[in-house]
């Protein structure tokens, strides 16, 4: 029915057809654009549609990929029809505010494959935070991302260290409240660190930019949250952050890192069980700084933005990598921020369905917000004054008011700030303004880190040996 579904005329000669069949294609009925489908529920099984039926799906070639919660795995319903629908998240849901990245590989009957990112909805959330805890993780704690490291159904943290050259995992002992369990070995003076399942067996493993090292350093997950190193991969001089997501359509998931001192970006591309091989580097922007992946021109495929921060004296800038959908990449120009732009982040923050970016921007103390065109084309559309220097920002959900809202930590000013969306991508600061961080909060992720459907934040305190962990009331 979806392949061709008529409402007047004969089969031959339509006057009026919804789901024109398109060929030899498949395709996602929950389409990440337009607008409206932006969220996920927690329990959502994802759904692809084929003209003809799909003869055959499972976790390879129909991959759904929760980066806090894992890889859904189980019964694929409806394989040999038109309409096959995959599993739930692990646990049968997954978790409140995580990105869910999903693909259909050309092996269900595409021409080319298809990968696109949703969100997950928040439930409840009044924005305002509360301390809960300031766990000890030794000296410079710099990434910090949040997953479910040890299967058990509740986020767990895991913080690089840059002058102790490992990993901390601190797991959750509920509700939201953390502690050191494990130390593990990377490369020198580690930087950035993303979560994802890189090995494909469902748990979440960890990767980090080793910026002393010009390498990443890729550890498995062993299934109960301890991890062991894979070794590590070259990437080009100084890479200071990283990206994970399905670059080249085939169902794992991919690696790229933001090498300062080269200028470049690396991508490297998974064989599928965690072993990565680089498939060359890309020309940036001056010194960049932080990149994501996202799809920015709504075409399918996973594309890249660094920003770029040339030096202290003059304006900061993302560059755009498009992908050709297979994992190459092109620049596709780039557009101004502030002064001294050190990360970014990609969301929908004006509600029109396509991704926006944003930049935090440590000279100017300023956060810049880049509006999308819809067709990857940006445009900075205005600032918002922080008041005092940021390394990094996230989006979220944090109000539960169904937009997108910002927190940034103030590192000089020992605080975290939060933003809140006017759900049209205008931000204003909230009240309370600010909550104590510690001491020096650098980096900074947002997760529903008590499962009680709001999300929550926790930030590294660069200049202590803590982290802070501020529980959404």
């Amino acid at each position: 029915m979806l392949c061709e579904v008529r409402i007047a005329g004969p089969a031959s000669n339509p006057t009026t057809t919804l789901f024109p069949a398109p060929g030899n294609k498949v395709w996602l009925v929950a389409a990440p654009l337009p607008g409206g489908n932006s969220y996920l529920a927690p329990d959502v099984r994802m759904t692809a549609a084929g003209c003809p039926s799909i003869s055959t799906a499972d976790s390879t070639t129909f991959a759904v990929h929760g980066y806090q919660s894992g890889r859904a795995s189980g019964t694929y319903a409806g394989v040999g029809t038109s309409l096959v629908v995959a599993p739930t998240g692990p646990g049968g849901a997954f978790v409140a505010g995580e990105e869910v990245e999903v693909t259909l590989t050309s092996a269900l009957g595409a021409t080319q494959p298809i990968v696109a990112r949703y969100r997950v909805a928040a439930s409840g959330g009044s924005g305002v935070f509360a301390v809960v805890g300031y766990p000890d993780v030794g000296t410079s704690p710099r990434g910090i991302v949040a997953a479910d490291l040890d299967g058990d159904n509740d986020l767990d943290l895991a913080v690089a260290r840059l002058d102790g050259h490992d990993v901390k995992i601190l797991r959750n002992g509920g509700p939201g409240s953390f502690s050191v369990v494990d130390s593990v070995a990377v490369g020198q003076r580690p930087i950035g660190i993303v979560a994802a399942d890189l090995d494909g067996d469902g748990d979440i493993d960890l990767a980090t930019a080793n910026s002393a090292e010009n390498t990443v350093t890729i550890l498995l997950n062993n299934g109960s949250g301890t991890f062991t190193s894979a070794g590590s991969v070259a990437t080009e001089q100084d890479p200071v952050w990283i990206a994970a997501a399905d670059l080249d359509g085939d169902g794992d998931i991919d690696l790229a890192t933001a090498n300062s001192i080269a200028n470049t970006v690396t991508i490297l591309l998974n064989n599928g069980s965690g072993s990565f091989t680089s498939a060359g580097s890309v020309a940036t922007g001056t010194r960049p700084q932080g990149i994501v992946a996202a799809d920015l021109d709504g075409d399918g495929d996973m594309d890249l933005a660094t920003a770029s921060s040339a030096s202290d004296s003059v304006p900061g800038m993302v560059t755009i990598l498009r992908n050709n959908g297979s994992g190459s990449f092109t620049s596709a120009g780039s557009v101004a921020t502030g002064n001294g732009a050190q990360a970014i982040v990609a969301a929908d923050l004006d509600g029109d369905g396509d991704i926006d970016l944003a930049t935090a921007n440590s000279v100017a103390s300023t956060v810049t917000i880049l509006r999308n065109d819809g067709s990857g084309s940006f445009t900075a559309t205005g600032s918002i004054a922080l008041g005092g220097n940021a390394a990094s920002l996230v989006a979220a959900d944090l109000d539960g008011d169904g937009d997108l809202d910002l927190a940034v930590p103030l590192t000089y000013n020992h605080r975290v700030q939060i933003y809140r969306n006017d759900g049209a991508g205008t931000f204003a600061s909230s009240s309370p303004a600010y909550l104590a961080a510690n001491t020096y909060p650098s980096m900074i992720v947002a997760a529903d880190l008590d499962r009680d459907g709001d999300i929550d934040v926790a930030t590294s305190n660069g200049n202590s040996s803590t982290i802070s962990v501020l529980r959404n009331q």
